[in-house]
């Protein structure tokens, strides 16, 4: 039996952020994750944390597949090429236990 991969789920006017706690406050480098901030067809979008690349796609951490669209124009001023960079430069960080709990806390 053959393994089906989830659905791709095409992500418009994004943006790569990294947060290093829900609040943005002081974080430890190693926790500093990376979200996409977008726009799908059913509306906007603010993704759990990216954990790789592959076949033209983001996985995020929940498993989600998303196929990059035309990122935000602010975005590609800062980061030409960015569809590219997104899926071939940019560094995933080796999956943390802070990557898979939600961080409580009073922040």
């Amino acid at each position: 039996m053959a393994f089906k991969q989830p659905p791709r789920t095409l992500i418009e006017d994004w943006a790569i952020v990294h947060t290093d706690t829900k609040e943005n406050c002081y974080g430890a480098p190693e926790n500093r994750t990376q979200h996409l901030h977008g726009r799908r067809p059913d509306g906007k979008v603010i993704t759990s944390s990216v954990v790789s690349a592959e076949g033209g796609c983001l996985i995020t951490r929940s498993g989600s597949r998303y196929e990059l669209g035309q990122p935000h124009a602010d975005y590609e001023s800062v980061f030409p090429n960015a569809n590219n960079r997104a899926l071939t430069v940019l560094v995933f960080h080796e999956t943390t236990q802070a990557d898979k709990e939600p961080i409580d806390g009073p922040f």
